[in-house]
């Protein structure tokens, strides 16, 4: 019974829970969260007025994740990504970073993109 509840609370409850409070502190013109957005830790996410970060239905995130958007920049996850532990997104100029639907981005993976980069295969 102890093992199921912390299952439930491990995959369900605070992955869903931090979602909530993630698009809670980051609601803004220039963010937008899809549904069924699930993350296990509140990701850092800093973004310059005229930049764009769209986050699709049913994404996923581990934990430490840290996106950047700066400039006149933007960066688009499609739906249905998973986005792994230590993932860095990062943005500038204007630049735009583009995971398209169903991408998966493994461990400590960084995007350091300064022109255009689409990511359609998983990394």
């Amino acid at each position: 019974m102890i093992n199921r509840l912390t299952q439930f609370y491990i995959r369900k409850f605070r992955p869903s829970f931090n979602a909530m409070m993630t698009k809670f502190f980051y609601a803004s013109s220039n963010i937008k969260i899809g549904n069924n957005f699930r993350t296990d830790s509140i990701p850092k996410i800093w973004i310059d007025e005229g930049c764009k970060l769209e986050i699709g239905n049913n994404v996923e995130f581990r934990r430490s994740i840290e996106i950047r958007v700066h400039g006149k920049s933007s960066i688009r996850i499609g739906d249905n990504c998973r986005i792994d532990r230590g993932v860095r997104l990062l943005s500038t100029n204007n630049a735009q970073i583009s995971l398209e639907s169903g991408a998966r981005v493994g461990l400590y993976t960084v995007f350091n993109g300064v022109i255009r980069l689409l990511l359609e295969e998983n990394v």
